[in-house]
């Protein structure tokens, strides 16, 4: 299949039966050159871990949201105010002190976001995308794509 037909299955799918099936259909069609080997890696394997991705380790556990309460933790009770300001309660309180982690900063913020937000601001970059993307095709039916992209 063309990348632009392939992809234009992938927004009919997301539009008629939203993201689930397109992780489906990805998992269904990336995956078939390895159907049937038997080395460890195979398509079962390859299709699990793409349906089932790794939480990240920030995510691990119910909640982070203990470490608030103890002792020297002056900085998580900035982020509480910041989710306050912000109308948002994080389940990993973390990730958002990652998400305001710079590559350039060490000591006590990097050490507590176990690194820094470069990984965090790609992905966010692609959520933008998308919703951005999402809004302009229902709310703009009659543009084409030039004009949708520009």
């Amino acid at each position: 299949i063309p990348g632009d037909v392939y992809e234009s299955i992938l927004g009919a799918l997301y539009v008629d039966k939203g993201l689930t099936a397109c992780r489906l259909f990805i998992s269904e069609t990336m995956f078939q050159g390895f159907r049937g080997l038997t080395e460890a890696v195979n398509y079962n394997t390859l299709k699990g871990i793409w349906l089932k991705p790794r939480k990240h380790p920030l995510q691990i556990g119910d909640t982070d949201r203990t470490v608030i309460n103890q002792e020297g933790s002056q900085i998580y009770d900035k982020f509480v105010l910041l989710e306050e300001h912000l109308g948002v309660k994080f389940k990993h309180i973390k990730l958002l002190v990652r998400a305001f982690t710079h590559p350039s900063m060490v000591g006590d913020l990097d050490v507590i976001s176990v690194g820094n937000n470069q990984r965090l601001e790609y992905l966010g970059d692609a959520v933008l995308e998308f919703l951005t993307s999402r809004y302009l095709y229902y709310n703009y039916k009659f543009c084409l794509e030039g004009q949708l992209t520009k």
